[in-house]
């Protein structure tokens, strides 16, 4: 169980991991951000955070991912020792997929774990999904401009990306589409965005 809380004129983060393996529990109550709305790296007590949303756990469980949407970033914080770093995006505007440090996310409100490939992630923007391997940034559906329209790849549109949950057999990514009130999907074999029916 993973909960997050972003007080809007703190911009912290809170978050409190459950995970039961076995007959055992793991409980971590803890904060990341220093309260102030910002962007630096650094650790738990010093980073600065502009509007955290979405959060996924790693699938080793050992790093929380955070949409950063106003640094327009990817966060990456190592739950050994609280140290956040910059894991996708260079905090400016212009749509650019490429490498991960140097692509760019417009308002990125959500982030899910590939169950299939460790240390990959989608992530969903305003106006479209992407995936990073942890080395590079590319599209899967959507593009520059918001808007409705199902379709394959960069012919697809939609506005407002908010959640994102990979199938467990990793070939159907759901995803809320919030500008267009809808839930939708992608086929990821073929990179086709369709509305759920």
């Amino acid at each position: 169980m993973l909960r997050v809380c972003d007080v809007p004129r703190a911009q912290y983060l809170a978050y409190v991991i459950l995970t039961a393996r076995g007959l055992w529990m793991r409980l971590v109550v803890t904060t990341f951000g220093c309260g102030k709305a910002g962007y630096s790296d650094g650790r738990h007590s010093e980073a600065k955070l502009n509007r955290p949303t979405g959060l996924c756990l790693s699938l080793d469980g050992e790093t929380l991912m955070c949409a950063d949407g106003l640094n327009r970033r990817i966060r990456r914080i190592d739950l050994s020792d609280g140290l956040g770093s910059t894991y996708v995006g260079s905090g400016q505007t212009e749509f650019k997929n490429g490498a991960r440090l140097e692509s760019n996310l417009h308002h990125p409100f959500s982030v899910c774990a590939d169950p299939f490939r460790p240390n990959s992630y989608f992530i969903g923007d305003i106006s479209s999904i992407r995936s990073c391997d942890g080395e590079t940034v590319l599209l899967i559906a959507g593009g520059e401009s918001t808007g409705y329209k199902d379709g394959v790849g960069a012919k697809a549109n939609a506005s407002s990306v908010y959640a994102l949950l990979c199938a467990s057999d990793g070939q159907t990514l759901y995803f809320s589409d919030c500008g267009n009130f809808r839930l939708r999907c992608v086929d990821l074999k073929t990179d086709r965005q369709n509305s759920l029916r």
